[in-house]
């Protein structure tokens, strides 16, 4: 099990609610992390609960998309969760864009859009809903391209504290894996009726949804070089494609909203997940994959 004792200070990164957010290195393999920092004793029960499931699903779901945890452990009463270092933010990016009055392109902004798909797809999937699918849980990771390019972030998504869990088995593994069975809130999901399993099916449609709702917004923050949330986004298709425009309304306006899978088989999307391909801003590999994945469902 991983301590404290394990890595190298460097520097204080910041604020993320109630947890700090340091840069560590490793002192054997000399890699960057991040590890988020909370005193779990000064915080709500809610917000406990909330930091020991963002730990166990970032240890446990494993895809390119999604940032990884190689582990948590406590020190004191702060409880750490060390997570893959990244460079950057698309928060950060949409500012610098901003300020240098530098409007993405659509070619960029469905680079960005397919890998958060990707995430979300994957991650439902899992029946977990995200609960906040903004520019902040975006991470970025550089990578090298011989391409001569200049789009070199890869996708990490972030920011679990509010994810949810729906499937009644899968709820109560974190908390018995992080020996806290006490929570009785969870724990009680293994003994659910027929009635209540079909309420929470119901209920991860909705949140689910949500996180498709929050990705609509989110693809517009990027055309529009906005952060702030908008009631009726609207993106000027003088600049970008009328199919773009549609897609921003199909996913922003209730009730008829498009699951990941669906927004996945949408022929806009499939085209520019092609497009992508043969430019070799995404990985081929990881587009079968995600394509294997969605089949094996419908099998």
């Amino acid at each position: 099990m991983s301590t404290i004792r394990a890595y190298k200070f460097v520097e204080k990164i910041g604020m993320d609610g109630n947890s700090e957010i340091m840069l560590y290195t490793d002192k054997k393999t000399k890699q960057k992390h991040f590890i988020k920092q909370i005193n779990m004793s000064v915080v709500s029960d809610v917000e406990r609960l909330g930091v020991i499931i963002e730990s166990y699903l970032l240890k446990h779901l494993l895809h390119p998309n999604v940032i990884c945890s190689p582990g948590s452990f406590y020190h004191g009463n702060n409880y750490s969760t060390v997570t893959d270092y990244t460079d950057s933010d698309l928060y950060s990016v949409i500012q610098a864009r901003t300020i240098s009055k530098d409007p993405f392109t659509e070619l960029e902004v469905m680079y960005y859009f397919v890998q958060i798909l990707f995430a979300l797809s994957y991650i439902h999937e899992q029946k977990i809903t995200h609960g906040n699918i903004c520019s902040q849980s975006v991470n970025l990771n550089k990578f090298q391209s011989n391409e001569g390019q200049k789009y070199k972030y890869q996708v990490k998504l972030d920011r679990f504290q509010m994810a949810q869990i729906f499937s009644p088995q899968k709820m109560a593994d974190p908390i018995v894996e992080l020996s806290i069975a006490e929570d009785f809130r969870v724990l009680k999901h293994k003994l659910m009726t027929g009635e209540q399993k079909e309420k929470m099916q119901m209920e991860f449609k909705l949140k689910a949804k949500e996180d498709i709702m929050a990705l609509g917004k989110l693809l517009c923050d990027m055309c529009t070089l906005q952060t702030e949330q908008l009631d009726k986004p609207h993106i000027d298709t003088k600049w970008f494609s009328q199919g773009l425009s549609d897609l921003i309304d199909e996913m922003t306006q209730p009730p008829f909203i498009p699951s990941a899978k669906e927004l996945l088989e949408l022929p806009f999307v499939k085209d520019w997940m092609a497009i992508l391909v043969q430019k070799k801003m995404i990985d081929k590999e990881q587009l079968e994959t995600n394509e294997n994945e969605q089949t094996q469902k419908q099998d």
